[in-house]
């Protein structure tokens, strides 16, 4: 035990070398946030730990401080209420899965949080920590070669190196570049935030602001959330109107990220059958959420049936022009999955007045 009462713990690499950090657990809410403040620059927040301990034994992060949520109390909680659903961060994502009220309304979250890991993972995973996951890429947390191998090779972009090492055509990366890093986007759970154009509360010593998760994302982990601040709740609007969506991934192992994920919403017109409004969200193919403006325009205004949600999807990345073997699969793959979402959205409509 430390003489400022935290705890040390020693993390074991796969080499000789340790990696070495202070674990703190404060037990009220001032606390934690007069932590994150005091030690921003070299601090992690650890809610479930199922990404963060993994990074820090890859060695794709070594923090100074870890400090844990896990005495917080009221940021677990699901409610509904007549304007909004409110998630709080800390939510497991098996609660969102089994959650009766957002299976009742919201059911593409519900579906995004079976999607994730296996139940072992899901049962301590949180909300929060899966929209700010760290970037999932080969290259950069390099978790398939040792030790020695990893000291001997270039470091990618995100990892101090000059430039973006990853292949151009990867199943694992993206097909719409913006930037340099090619690191996919594949938080499930902020993708279907995404798609419910959701806001998120997040929280500081100096108080609270709302973001828009639309403006939240804006590179591969990169996110509209300082150091010393923590993702307190998300809320999706109550549109009043019959709202439907759906949640489709494709994944090459069982408890694997998503190679292509997609998120679906319709919204109807009051005759349940005319789309006022559609939101489709794309995953695995750009570095954040990738929005399919070109789908959407095709199915609003429109009596949905599967004959235009099978030509919306075919429009869906039809502007990718350089494209290899595996680029294309992942395009074919959101249009089949873009299909299936829509697809269980429209089976999903219900009324959430």
């Amino acid at each position: 035990m430390s003489s400022d009462g935290s705890s040390e713990y020693k993390v074991e690499q796969a080499s000789t070398s340790d990696s070495r950090f202070q674990y703190f657990a404060p037990t009220s809410l001032t606390e934690f946030t007069e932590l994150l403040e005091k030690n921003y620059d070299h601090a992690k927040i650890c809610a479930g730990g199922t990404d963060l301990l993994v990074q820090i034994t890859q060695c794709a992060l070594q923090p100074k401080y870890v400090v844990s949520t896990s005495h917080l109390e009221g940021f677990d909680k699901i409610e509904l209420n007549e304007d909004a659903l409110n998630i709080g961060s800390l939510t497991t994502v098996r609660a969102i899965e089994k959650s009766r009220i957002i299976n009742q309304t919201f059911p593409v979250l519900s579906e995004a949080a079976h999607e994730i890991g296996a139940i072992q993972i899901r049962n301590v995973a949180t909300l929060g920590g899966n929209i700010c996951q760290n970037l999932k890429c080969a290259e950069y947390n390099q978790s398939h070669i040792g030790q020695f191998m990893r000291e001997s090779i270039k470091p990618c972009l995100k990892a101090g190196g000059t430039a973006c090492i990853a292949p151009f055509d990867s199943l694992r990366h993206v097909v719409v570049e913006k930037g340099i890093c090619r690191a996919p986007f594949v938080s499930d759970l902020g993708l279907a935030l995404h798609c419910l154009d959701s806001s998120l509360t997040i929280l500081s010593r100096r108080g609270e602001r709302i973001v828009p998760i639309r403006q939240f994302y804006f590179g591969p982990s990169e996110f509209d959330l300082k150091e010393d601040e923590f993702v307190k709740q998300a809320t999706v609007s109550i549109n009043g109107s019959r709202s439907s969506s759906g949640f489709a991934k494709y994944k090459q192992t069982a408890n694997g990220y998503a190679i292509v994920a997609v998120a679906a919403s319709i919204l109807f017109e009051t005759d349940n059958s005319t789309c006022r409004k559609a939101s489709i969200s794309i995953g695995g193919v750009a570095p954040s959420p990738y929005e399919a403006v070109e789908a959407e325009s095709l199915l609003e205004g429109k009596k949905i049936d599967g004959e235009l949600i099978a030509q919306a999807s075919r429009a869906i990345l039809e502007s990718v022009k350089h494209r290899g073997v595996a680029r294309s699969f992942k395009i074919s793959l959101a249009r089949s999955l873009a299909k299936a979402a829509l697809e269980k959205a429209v089976v999903h409509g219900v009324d959430v007045n």
